[in-house]
């Protein structure tokens, strides 16, 4: 089976380069299709870089471009899933999305909080006061690192703090 769908990229890679104009589209996304169903990703990759380079709004089927898209995602290669998975976002059959795509990201862990605040009032005379307050919230993380665009960190707790400020009139 492996070497009629190597027969049939061969042919169609053929056909591509033969007249570029007329076959690239649907040649290209029958190679991408061929590639996905052979569980070769070097070569999918490629295809598909190549593909959504030439024609970023392409119709790729969204089902590779999801396990692709995934696979990265959980190889912690995050720019690589969010190539694809962005792709997969512009998919003109979104009927063609499973429901449960957005499980695959979906986090069911408990994670302790805490939080703790306080204010004051100082009244300047009876009609005028000012009035600040702030809270701080603490979760805790275990041995999990939290990791953003411009830090990483591992610490186990992490804390957030809001400050608040207020001018008071009462007549």
């Amino acid at each position: 089976m492996r070497l009629l769908k190597f027969a049939a990229v061969s042919a169609l890679s053929a056909a591509r380069q033969l007249d570029k104009e007329r076959y690239y589209d649907a040649a290209t996304i029958r190679m991408i299709s061929a590639y996905f169903a052979m569980h070769d990703r070097n070569a999918l990759t490629k295809e598909l870089d190549a593909f959504l380079a030439a024609k970023p709004d392409g119709n790729i089927p969204a089902e590779i471009l999801e396990t692709v898209g995934l696979e990265f995602y959980n190889e912690k290669n995050y720019a690589g899933a969010e190539k694809y998975l962005s792709a997969l976002s512009k998919v003109n059959k979104s009927a063609n999305v499973k429901p449960d795509f957005a499980d695959a990201f979906n986090d069911d862990e408990i994670r302790y909080t805490a939080s703790a605040g306080g204010g004051i009032k100082i009244f300047l005379n009876p009609h005028f006061a000012l009035r600040f307050d702030g809270r701080s919230y603490s979760t805790y993380l275990s041995d999990h690192a939290l990791c953003g665009p411009d830090f990483c960190t591992n610490n186990t707790w992490v804390t957030n703090f809001v400050a608040n400020g207020g001018l008071i009139f009462a007549f």
